[in-house]
């Protein structure tokens, strides 16, 4: 095929795959998906004003100081810091991005059923993809980064003519740490799937999300860690493997810094970026076929990444059966859909940042979280409220809306059945990270003695947590159409704090009172249990209400549905459908 005749396939392959870096099957309306977007945009570039306005605000008195005391260093010193904090937020804010996109850096199952029939050369295809993968990255990172990048050159360079030499080593800095990132993402999902398996490279997305939205929040919500030491990156030692401090080393050498080991840092940032594209560029090559069988087939490891947690859910359910297929069918379609996994990982996130929050604002340092307080306790029934409160949001989006069949077929009685199966996904979903945040944080820090005690209260705690959330839920998850503003998650955040005090904060405070006490502590799990078996009650009533309603696949009339003359030799012409 010539060169001529590829051209508009080239734009059309193009154009299609950007429209898929912004599709969301769960959303109900276009309308709703650029709200969506719009939000994202703005939660990541507001966050990014707020630090140009916080450092570029007392620069100028710095500087007056620094010239009335002679003392230069100061400039340099919060220049450095702002460099780091620059190229900090454009690296984590693009990979943020990057990995929310996750299954559309590589060919999905759609992908390779349409294209590959077309009379569509390879190269073409992968070239369109390569272009609107440049295109989003250049647009995401400008959005990211211009707004912060124009001040910083007027406000530090205006007063020695150094304007346009600021931007631009703003701009290489946290441009050149996007584009990195950003390629270096691309070439871990392509090696991925290459050498691993479609289904963990799905999984290790998931996983990326949580980290790196867990790395925005904590940078937005830990200020001590921003600008008021002197900056990790000055550090020798650490730039030699930190990518980060590269770019700042090649923001500051085009900005004109003489630090001495600057020149090293940036020399690696040149080594790596080119790299990093090529190395992109050539996993997409090479994965092209790959990539699309790898789509094709079907996904033979759902059901072994939901194991542990579907054992523990048949535990909880016993001899019910419906209990325990309602659980299956849950946790399976947990493990295999992405879309329903995002919200969770937000509100892990969410998790993390608050408990990062309150470690970095209590005094004492590291030192004082070898003792049990509450800022160390509270960690795993944070954890495990916070996926609950995800949870939550991911049963109201749909996936499985044709399954709805089944379960109504099979609702004509009156029974809890539905509500139990429900009840016993939350709890094995949010109580083995809750669990493995104790193992692992907890019994380190306090001693086995208060970790053992303190695992009877985090299983409590979070029981507790899916009890009263599966309580506000009247319908089997992801078989229903999404109905818009049904979390209200804009108007609830005070709700969801106040309802973590009450399922973390609290509980640890009566713990710690009765912690040298075994008695008081025997006492204290009897009342959780208590408190678990009324809401128990209180559910299986309201799940006898529960009504099982079927979401029609096509909203159109049959009857109106028409053939369609695709040819002059089709051999019929469009007529309504009798």
């Amino acid at each position: 095929m010539s060169a001529r005749s590829e051209t508009p396939a080239f734009r059309i392959l193009w154009s299609t795959f950007l429209e898929q870096f912004a599709a969301n099957e769960s959303a109900t309306s276009d309308l709703q998906m650029r709200r969506a977007i719009i939000g994202v945009v703005a939660f990541l570039i507001t966050p990014g004003l707020y630090i140009m306005m916080s450092q570029l605000g007392s620069f100028e008195v710095l500087r007056l100081v620094a010239k009335a005391r002679d003392m230069p260093q100061l400039v340099e010193t919060r220049l450095a810091q702002m460099a780091v904090i620059f190229v900090a937020y454009s690296m984590i804010t693009t990979g943020l991005i990057t990995v929310f996109i996750w299954d559309t850096l590589v060919f999905d199952k759609r992908d390779a059923m349409v294209l590959g029939p077309l009379p569509v050369s390879g190269r073409t295809v992968v070239f369109a993809k390569l272009a609107a993968l440049a295109t989003f990255l250049v647009g995401t990172a400008l959005a990211v980064n211009l707004t912060s990048g124009l001040p910083f050159g007027l406000v530090t360079g205006g007063n020695e003519g150094l304007i346009i030499r600021h931007t631009l080593g703003h701009f290489a800095g946290t441009i050149g740490g996007a584009v990195f990132m950003f390629s270096m993402l691309v070439v871990v999902r392509g090696l991925l799937v290459l050498f691993v398996s479609q289904q963990f490279a799905a999984t290790a997305g998931s996983i990326l999300q949580f980290v790196f939205l867990s790395a925005v929040l904590c940078f937005m919500m830990v200020p001590t860690a921003m600008g008021k030491t002197t900056p990790a990156f000055l550090d020798k030692s650490a730039g030699e493997w930190m990518p980060m401090a590269w770019f700042f080393g090649l923001f500051e050498v085009i900005r004109g810094s003489r630090e001495p080991g600057l020149d090293i840092l940036a020399q690696r940032a040149l080594t790596a970026l080119p790299l990093s594209v090529a190395g992109a560029m050539g996993i997409t090559f090479a994965g092209y076929w790959k990539q699309m069988r790898a789509a094709l087939a079907p996904s033979a490891r759902v059901a072994a990444s939901a194991r542990l947690r579907r054992g523990l859910a048949r535990l909880l359910t016993g001899s019910n059966r419906t209990a325990r297929g309602t659980a299956d069918f849950i946790l399976t379609t947990l493990a295999r859909s992405r879309p329903q996994q995002v919200p969770i990982a937000i509100s892990a996130s969410m998790a993390v940042a608050i408990i990062s929050v309150a470690a970095s604002s209590r005094p004492g340092g590291l030192e004082a979280l070898y003792a049990p307080r509450t800022v160390v306790l509270w960690i795993p029934m944070v954890i495990g409220y916070w996926i609950i409160i995800g949870l939550r949001s991911s049963f109201a989006m749909p996936t499985e809306l044709p399954s709805a069949w089944v379960f109504r077929v099979h609702s004509r009685q009156r029974s809890a059945s539905y509500w139990l199966g429900m009840r016993a996904a939350m709890i094995s979903f949010a109580l083995l990270p809750a669990l493995a945040a104790n193992a692992l944080v907890v019994l380190p820090l306090v001693g086995w003695r208060v970790a053992a005690w303190h695992t009877l209260f985090v299983c409590i705690a979070v029981t507790f947590a899916a009890q009263a959330a599966s309580i506000a839920i009247d319908s089997v998850p992801f078989t229903r159409a999404y109905p818009p503003g049904h979390t209200k998650l804009k108007t609830r955040w005070p709700l969801y704090f106040g309802g973590m005090y009450a399922v973390a904060y609290w509980p640890v405070r009566w713990e710690l009172g009765a912690l040298h006490d075994p008695s008081a502590l025997v006492r204290l799990a009897a009342a959780g249990v208590v408190a678990i078996v009324a809401l128990d009650l209180i559910g299986r009533r309201a799940a006898l209400d529960w009504k099982v309603q079927f979401e029609a696949e096509f909203g159109d009339d049959p009857e109106q549905l028409t053939f369609l003359n695709l040819g002059p030799d089709a051999g019929h012409h469009a007529q309504p459908a009798t």
